[in-house]
């Protein structure tokens, strides 16, 4: 851990236990905040393979554990179709609400977070990227971190996009720092091209999560068996997360109508969801557009989540909903749901911009 991680953890510390999100959560009447989660894991960083979770996108179950406690006592958390049900309705929520979702559809939804929702009685939601639940397709960026963690190749060189990648690959470090440098650059790529740039990634670095021995248990998807039991439990609830995992905003309109069909059909399907919930790949402002919500719209989703990080309310657009990341600690979490971090930030943007004017 860095030194700037180091420190922004230990204020997010004292300002949970500080008592002031106890407080604050009093004055969150109208907003409610949706939380987003990828994956659970058991293993801590040491013990992953390869570099394996290098962006930490998989939260340890103790971890996760701590954060549905915190939910449990302190916050009430609802289903995102009763929160999308009330916003139409121009209904407030209940003061504290939060949604929790998971995004991408890993089997440790089902594995390792299912258990520790129901024991909390929390319901969640998850949003398929339903070609990794079909047909096994790996993430593309599980096989970019899969690939550079496992070869062989000391070094790697080649041109994405037109940028020239040189990077040594000698150590842990070196293929960490490799991993960050390629995922901007493959993301920025025009969507229908990514899937052929890392098949050329893997045969340049010979290695791949489609020949591997022994697949790690975090890369997994869910299956529509497991997808059909969580849902009879009441407590899961399923929504797209398009087909292939394609940033909307960077795709060519059939591309974009190709991508939310075939997730909204195999929803219906497989598993009998019709007028599914949605988030956007990558969620950022230009990974959505006024034509991308038009198309969620047309095409019979009932809202889309975005990354956009902030609170949502009875004027929120259900088609553009913002979310907050959970972190990696239940601090961080009481930090952002009760308000407390947002509350610095104006403070802060308000004596930065009186010491400008002055």
């Amino acid at each position: 851990m860095n030194a700037k991680r180091k420190f922004v953890d230990s204020v997010v510390t004292c300002l949970s236990w500080s008592g002031l999100p106890s407080l604050l959560r009093q004055f969150q009447h109208e907003e409610f905040c949706i939380l987003m989660l990828h994956g659970i894991t058991k293993l801590k960083p040491s013990e992953q393979s390869g570099i394996g979770n290098a962006e930490g996108i998989h939260m340890h179950v103790r971890d996760f554990e701590a954060i549905c406690k915190l939910l449990s006592a302190h916050y009430r958390v609802i289903s995102l179709r009763e929160a999308v049900q009330k916003l139409e309705r121009k209904e407030a929520l209940p003061t504290g609400s939060v949604v929790l979702t998971f995004d991408d559809g890993y089997r440790s939804n089902k594995e390792l977070a299912l258990p520790l929702l129901e024991e909390y009685n929390l319901p969640a939601t998850v949003f398929l990227a339903t070609d990794f639940v079909e047909n096994g397709s790996w993430q593309w960026w599980d096989r970019v971190e899969y690939a550079l963690g496992h070869t062989e190749q000391e070094g790697l060189e080649l041109s994405i996009g037109g940028t020239l990648v040189d990077q040594k690959l000698e150590t842990r470090a070196m293929r960490r720092e490799a991993f960050f440098s390629l995922l901007p650059l493959i993301k920025a790529l025009p969507q229908e091209d990514v899937n052929d740039v890392v098949g050329h990634l893997e045969k340049r670095l010979g290695c791949s999560l489609n020949t591997a021995a022994k697949i790690p248990e975090m890369y997994l998807p869910l299956s529509w068996e497991m997808v059909r039991e969580m849902q009879a439990g009441g407590l899961v609830e399923f929504g797209a997360h398009t087909h292939t995992h394609k940033i909307l905003g960077r795709c060519k309109l059939p591309t974009v109508r190709e991508e939310l069909v075939t997730s909204r059909d195999l929803l219906s399907e497989r598993a009998g969801i019709e007028e599914p919930l949605f988030s956007y790949p990558n969620g950022h402002i230009g990974d959505h557009t006024r034509e991308t919500r038009r198309e969620v719209i047309d095409l019979g989703f009932s809202c889309a989540l975005t990354t956009e990080t902030g609170f949502n309310n009875i004027h929120s657009d259900v088609y553009t909903l913002k979310r907050f990341s959970t972190g990696n600690s239940s601090n961080y979490v009481d930090v952002t749901a009760s308000g407390t971090m947002r509350m610095l930030i104006a403070m802060n943007n308000a004596i930065r911009g009186n010491e400008r004017v002055a």
